[in-house]
């Protein structure tokens, strides 16, 4: 799923004629950023499902435990960056259930897309 999202953002780079996509510019449901501190992610409660540990099977990750929002994940990483905040990253986005569209700068996608 990481591959599709990759190439899709690719794909609108072009069709944008730049030469890349700023993160920032990237949101779920129009409001929740694709990378940002755990405290932020968590004031969504009424979306997050739960926080389960990273399985064995991917145990080459290193984020310690997965923030499912319907079927979708952000990684959860527990170190600390230089703001001395833990970082949350998408893992996987699908577009269906409360996931209901991801915006990059002005074109939206959703599960009718």
């Amino acid at each position: 799923m990481k591959k599709l999202i990759i190439v899709i953002l690719m794909i609108l780079s072009n069709f944008l004629m730049a030469q890349s996509v700023y993160l920032d510019s990237i949101k779920i449901n129009d409001s929740i950023s694709v990378t940002l501190n755990f405290k932020k992610l968590i004031s969504y409660k009424n979306l997050v499902d739960s926080i389960t540990p990273i399985p064995e099977i991917m145990d080459a990750s290193y984020a310690d435990s997965l923030i499912y929002i319907g079927k979708s994940y952000f990684e959860y990483y527990s170190y600390y960056n230089e703001f001395t905040e833990k970082n949350c990253s998408m893992g996987d986005i699908k577009l269906k259930g409360k996931i209901k569209s991801l915006t990059i700068n002005s074109i939206k996608l959703s599960g009718e897309t």
